[in-house]
This record gives structure tokens, sequence and C-alpha cells, in this order.
């Protein structure tokens, strides 16, 4: 049945999860067997100086002090990850407000890891890379941008300073000699499509970038409805891309408007499609106390709801001791909230598998 609903998949859905099965991840989520992770987030995030209008998180929660121990939470996992697992670094809060951050970088690239760093870049102050120069040990460093102008970029981190101060950042951070592959993040909301080509002209603006991750914010439901008029956008920010050289990630649903599946959307779990065990086998996060989730959504520092989804904490044990307990945590309606795009798909093509459905949005 596995191999069945793999051949009904879209390319797009296909290239995330064909990988993971042949890994054997997956397949042991499908199974409900233990399994390390593929991947470890961690999420070392104290606070954050943003208010993003899209954001799920608790605006007011932060870490109360700059405990050692949330160093050493990281350190315990990196030393005893033998499996050696995918291990980035994001986050719901700044991964950049905690003061072991260079740390953190340095005892991955000492292990030899490839990682990866997401942050909306306000902390990366020329002043702040020049006591902190581990940064460059970074393979890659994707910063998030909310917007294509002053104006809507304020309005959607409620920060007014929040436009000139990541452009700033950008523009001193590439004039820099590194080998840290920059590049950006945004999110295509509904009521900028129209305008996605001048993203260009921010691009241009900061020195360029060779690679660029496009999402859809699909949230609260505001997908955007004319999906012939976005297509034909796309297909214009697509040629312009590949003019300047730039390697654009669309996601799952852009990408398959761009290869002519008109009527393609997000794949959306309901109620019934979610499981008592997740799916850590795939993926994890781990925020600075040591407590481990499946769901990026319920690793946001004092969420509603959240604490429910705790699946273990490494402080004085592992990741290996914890998941291995297979802690069943009865699925609520309002646990969607909790899921992301990547989450949605490993539900829904789980559920699918075990109960031989068809994936609607891929037939």
């Amino acid at each position: 049945m596995v191999e069945i609903m793999l051949s009904r998949l879209s390319q797009a859905h296909y290239d995330t999860i064909n990988p993971l099965l042949k890994s054997g991840h997956l397949k042991s989520a499908i199974e409900g067997k233990y399994h390390y992770p593929h991947t470890i987030v961690l999420i070392p995030g104290l606070s954050c100086m943003f208010k993003c209008t899209f954001c799920g998180r608790n605006y007011d929660a932060r870490f109360k002090n700059s405990d050692e121990k949330y160093y050493q939470v990281y350190k315990q996992i990196i030393e005893q990850d033998k499996q050696r697992s995918q291990i980035n670094i994001g986050g719901g809060l700044e991964p950049m407000t905690n003061p072991h951050i260079n740390k953190i970088i340095k005892l991955l690239w000492e292990n030899g890891y490839r990682s990866r760093m997401i942050t909306n870049g306000f902390m990366l102050t020329p002043r702040w890379v020049d006591k902190n120069p581990e940064v460059h040990l970074l393979d890659h460093l994707r910063i998030s941008v909310y917007g294509i102008d002053e104006e809507e970029y304020n309005r959607t981190t409620r920060h007014d300073k929040g436009w000139s101060v990541v452009k700033n950042n950008l523009i001193e951070y590439n004039k820099r000699s590194h080998k840290t592959d920059v590049s950006i993040n945004y999110v295509i909301l509904p009521e900028n499509f129209l305008r996605l080509h001048e993203l260009f002209n921010y691009i241009d603006d900061i020195g360029g970038v060779r690679e660029l991750s496009l999402r859809e914010d699909f949230t609260a439901n505001q997908s955007i409805k004319d999906r012939k008029l976005f297509k034909d956008v796309l297909f214009s920010f697509k040629d312009e891309a590949i003019k300047r050289g730039i390697k654009v990630d669309y996601g799952y649903a852009m990408k398959e408007l761009l290869e002519g599946r008109d009527n393609c959307k997000l794949i959306q779990c309901e109620y019934k499609h979610l499981d008592n065990l997740q799916s850590p086998q795939v993926k994890i996060y781990v925020d600075p106390k040591g407590d481990i989730y499946s769901y990026t959504g319920a690793s946001f520092l004092d969420r509603q709801g959240s604490e429910k989804h705790i699946l273990g904490n490494v402080w004085n044990s592992s990741i290996e001791q914890e998941l291995k307990k297979q802690k069943k945590i009865e699925p609520e309606k309002e646990d969607l909230k909790f899921l992301d795009a990547f989450a949605h798909l490993i539900e829904y093509y789980k559920w699918s598998v075990r109960n031989e459905s068809t994936v609607s949005s891929t037939e």
C-alpha cells in the first residue's frame, strides 16, 4: 500500500515523501515503530522582537534568563547524536536571542554537521557579527523577509524599525568575505501577491542572493483565490529568477501551479487524520528547556494547548530514551493549529496509507 500511495503523489509531494520512505523514517511512523529522528530542529530562541501578524505564538512569551543550561542541552544533543541526523537551527522565537548561539553553531561545525539557521536577521548587525564570527561556520543562513517595502514589512512585524535594520544588516553581511550561503524566505500573502516581482528590487538592494524560498500563507485559510492570475504572476517571476541565476524553492502548491496543476492547494489535515503517536521519527523540535515536540507550532513557548504535546525531555536523558517511550497524545480538533505544511503532508500521507485512501489533491 505504501508503494501504491507513493505512485499517486504529485511530483512536489513525491520529492518530500520518497526520501523519508527510503530512509525508513516514514515507514516507521506509519507502522508506529520507534526510529531515531531524520531531522532535529534546535529552537534556542529566548524571545523575539517581532510580533508577526501570521505567527501563532504567545507574543508575551520569553525565557526569563540566559542560563548556561540553554547551551548545555544542545551540546548534549549534538554529542549524543550517533545516527547523524540533519540538525538545523530555527524556531518560533528568534534563535539569535540565545547568547550561546555562537557556541551552538561552532559545536555543530566541530562535529561535522552541515547546518543551517533560519533567523529574522534583526540582530545580524555588523557589530554582532564581529563579536560572533562563528556565524560564518554555518553552511546556510536563511533570512525571513516579511515585506517588500517598509510599510508592508513594519505592518506585518509590528516593529517600526524592522525594515531598515534587517535590510541594512543584509547589505553589510553580503559585503563580507565568507563561505556561508545566504538566502531569503518570503511569505506571499493574499494582499501582496500581485507585487511579487518587486521582491527582485529588494534582492538587488541587499547585494543579491543565490537562493530564495517562497511560501504561500494558508494559516487562516487565506489561500489566494484567483489561482489563474497567481499562476501568471509566478511564471513571470520564475522567468526573471532564471535569468538572474537565482534558485527558487516554491513549496508544494506553487510548484504544482507551475507544473500545470491549476487546482492544486496545500494538503490540510482534518482532525480524523491525526494519530496519538505523531511523527517524531521524521522530525522533532527541541526547545531551550530540553522539551521535545513533533509539531513546530506546539513548540512555541507558552502557547495555549501546547504543553500536552511534549514528547519528553532530554535533560539528564537522551532523545533516544525519550522517544522509545512512545508517549501517546490523544489528538483534539484544536491540535491542527500546531501543524505546518510539512506536518500536514506527513500526517495525511500516514492516514491515507493506513486507510487505503487516495490523497484527493494528488489525483
